[in-house]
């Protein structure tokens, strides 16, 4: 089986990402690919490596500025915000309304689940 983990870049605020030093925990792990994007958020670009990888699994770390615990999504919908006008758009023009996490992830009490990403990239 072959995962894609990615995370993103120093945050715009200046504040340290922390996806970056768990990717970089990760990438000797066999059949881990592991991916650091740009804050901004580029569709090619992450359509890219999933084409490249060809992952079985992609499993996506993003950081809440106001975050405690480790939130995981349970629910992606087929839907994002246009970054420039604010317009809610669907992501797949033909794709299904919302996909639940088929990953079986343990509660504990240092995450907890989340059945709303918003309308950001952790729908992709």
């Amino acid at each position: 089986m072959r995962v894609l983990v990615y995370g993103f870049k120093q945050r715009i605020d200046g504040e340290e990402s922390v996806t970056q030093p768990v990717l970089e925990a990760l990438k000797s792990v066999a059949n881990v690919k592991t991916k650091v994007f740009p804050v901004k958020f580029s569709q090619q670009l992450f359509l890219e490596e999933v084409k490249k990888v060809k992952p079985d699994v992609i499993l996506g770390l993003g950081q809440h500025p106001r975050g405690k615990k480790l939130r995981i999504e349970r629910k992606a919908t087929n839907e994002k915000r246009d970054a420039y006008d604010g317009q809610v758009k669907k992501i797949a023009a033909k794709g299904a309304k919302e996909k639940r996490l088929g990953l079986s992830i343990p509660q504990t009490k240092n995450n907890w689940y989340s059945y709303d990403a918003g309308k950001y990239i952790g729908n992709y």
